[in-house]
C-alpha cells in the first residue's frame, strides 16, 4: 500500500513538472519526438535500402560471373564447331582421293635409250606424268632428275659423257687385245653399262606411282 502511495506521488510530480513546462514549451517537446519518431523510420528506410542496393550489387556481379561462364561455353561449342567441321572436309577429302585412284585409269611406262653421249627416258605410255622425280645413274654416275610434266611419248634427256667415253676406251682396249691374241677379254662379247632407275611421279588425279627397275643396257655405240 505504502509502495502505490509512492508510485502515485511521483507520478503527480511528474505531471506537474510536465504542467510547468508551459504550452510553449510543450510544442517544442512533441516536435522533439516527432523528429525522432521520423528520423528513426528514416534511418531504418535508408538501411533498408542500403541492403537492397547492396544486394542488387551481389546480384549484379553474380550474374555477371554466369554471363562469363555462359560466353567461355559458347566460345567453346564454336570452336568444337570449327573442329568437327575441319574433320569433315579432311575425311571429304580422303573419300575423294580414295575413289579417285579406285576410278582412274593411268597409263604411263617408261624406257630408257642411248642417243650418243644423252640417256633419254621416254614415256611410252597414253597418259601424262606430273611432278616426275628421281634419279638415273649409269656406272656410278648420278643425274638428278626433276620434270614438272612429261606427256605421253615426251622425253627426259641426261647427259652422260664421262660414262660413254670411259666406255668406248674400255671397248677400244678389249678390241686391240682381241687383235693381238685372238683372246677375247671377260665380258667383251657383252659388254653393257649397268642403269640404275628411280622414278616417281603423280597422275592427273594426284595419285602417286613410282618406276624401280634395275637394267642392263647394251653398247652406247649401237
Amino acid at each position: 500500500m505504502l509502495e502505490l502511495v509512492a508510485d502515485m506521488g511521483e507520478a503527480e510530480q511528474m505531471w506537474s513538472a510536465l504542467g510547468a513546462l508551459g504550452v510553449g514549451n510543450w510544442i517544442a517537446l512533441v516536435g522533439v519526438l516527432i523528429s525522432l519518431v521520423f528520423g528513426g523510420i528514416a534511418w531504418r528506410q535508408g538501411h533498408a535500402a542500403n541492403g537492397r542496393a547492396e544486394n542488387a550489387e551481389n546480384e549484379a556481379e553474380r550474374l555477371a560471373k554466369r554471363l562469363d561462364g555462359l560466353g567461355a561455353d559458347l566460345k567453346a561449342v564454336k570452336g568444337a564447331a570449327v573442329d568437327t567441321r575441319k574433320l569433315a572436309e579432311d575425311a571429304n577429302g580422303i573419300s575423294r582421293g580414295l575413289l579417285t585412284q579406285v576410278q582412274e585409269s593411268h597409263d604411263v611406262d617408261w624406257d630408257g635409250r642411248w642417243e650418243g653421249n644423252t640417256y633419254a627416258v621416254w614415256n611410252t605410255g597414253h597418259d601424262e606424268a606430273i611432278d616426275v622425280h628421281g634419279f638415273v645413274e649409269i656406272d656410278g654416275t648420278k643425274r638428278e632428275v626433276q620434270v614438272e610434266h612429261v606427256g605421253a611419248g615426251g622425253v627426259i634427256r641426261l647427259e652422260f659423257p664421262e660414262v660413254v667415253r670411259q666406255y668406248r676406251k674400255d671397248m677400244r682396249e678389249a678390241r686391240a687385245t682381241l687383235k693381238h691374241t685372238f683372246v677375247a677379254p671377260p665380258g667383251l662379247a657383252g659388254q653393257q653399262t649397268w642403269v640404275t632407275m628411280r622414278l616417281y611421279w603423280k597422275s592427273k588425279g594426284g595419285v602417286a606411282h613410282k618406276h624401280c627397275p634395275n637394267d642392263f643396257l647394251h653398247d652406247p655405240d649401237e
